[in-house]
């Protein structure tokens, strides 16, 4: 569908007064610039849990992929990630998966080939170490 920016969100505006469940006054303006804040945030979470789940470490779920996401994140980031219910939602959206899609594909395009049969990749290891403490502190209920 064809429209422009603030049609778009005029839209989007209209819809969120229409079915809030609690008192808000947000402005356009506002929607698009809290929209701006969690894609930037889910994005920057989606590209250092893509980083975990490339290095393929045996023994590690997917539950301890998200502790090791969290910890990067903060670390990275310097506070801790807040945006886990936005995830939970965007990353089932076709649209969301075909935009990771696209990224992953242009950057296993653009991986250099192994050279000879001896080339090994590098050995990756984890962004940092868990305290199991803070580790168990993160995890998702």
């Amino acid at each position: 569908m064809d429209q422009s920016h603030g049609t778009y969100w005029g839209r989007i505006h209209d819809y969120f007064h229409q079915n809030k469940e609690f008192e808000s006054d947000r402005s356009q303006n506002s929607l698009v610039h809290r929209w701006s804040t969690i894609q930037e945030h889910v994005n920057k979470y989606c590209g250092f849990l893509s980083q975990i789940q490339n290095r393929n470490q045996s023994g590690v779920n997917h539950e301890d992929m998200v502790i090791y996401c969290f910890l990067m994140y903060k670390k990275k980031e310097e506070k801790k990630f807040q945006f886990m219910h936005c995830y939970n939602v965007l990353k089932n959206l076709p649209k969301w998966n075909d935009k990771w899609n696209q990224l992953a594909a242009s950057k296993t395009s653009s991986k250099k080939q192994k050279k000879t049969a001896n080339d090994s990749p590098a050995i990756s290891t984890p962004a940092c170490n868990v305290d199991e403490n803070r580790a168990a502190d993160l995890r998702i209920q």
